[in-house]
């Protein structure tokens, strides 16, 4: 169920991005910088969190969950540094767009995450 939401957001937002390239440009970069890549980074995460579970027990499962934690932490910072300083983007819009994105789908990575280590136990 999860990966059809990630599958779907990420059609959604590529969809919407390319209709906003010709329309409007600072719109279509404060989605598809604020959105599109953290769901993406989001559905990568997903795919190795997979990996890792099918080959190793949950302990290293839940650890490289909390490891990538930090990692996603410095990824957001940096998105936010290439958004405000190189590309000049509306901080309030972008930046309440990439922390809500950024958290809906680290939840999300985080029940799929459990639904799997359950899925191990049992």
């Amino acid at each position: 169920m999860i990966k059809k939401i990630y599958y779907l957001s990420i059609i959604t937002t590529l969809s919407f991005t390319a209709i906003l390239f010709y329309l409007k440009k600072e719109i279509y970069m404060i989605i598809f910088m604020g959105a599109f890549i953290p769901i993406l980074t989001s559905y990568l995460n997903i795919k190795i969190i997979d990996f890792i579970s099918s080959k190793y027990d949950h302990q290293i499962t839940v650890k490289f969950n909390a490891a990538q934690f930090f990692i996603k932490s410095i990824f957001v910072i940096s998105l936010m540094f290439i958004g405000i300083k190189e590309l000049e983007l509306n901080i309030p819009i972008f930046i309440s767009c990439l922390c809500s994105i950024w958290f809906i789908f680290h939840i999300m990575e985080g029940f799929y995450t459990n639904s799997l280590i359950k899925k191990n136990n049992s």
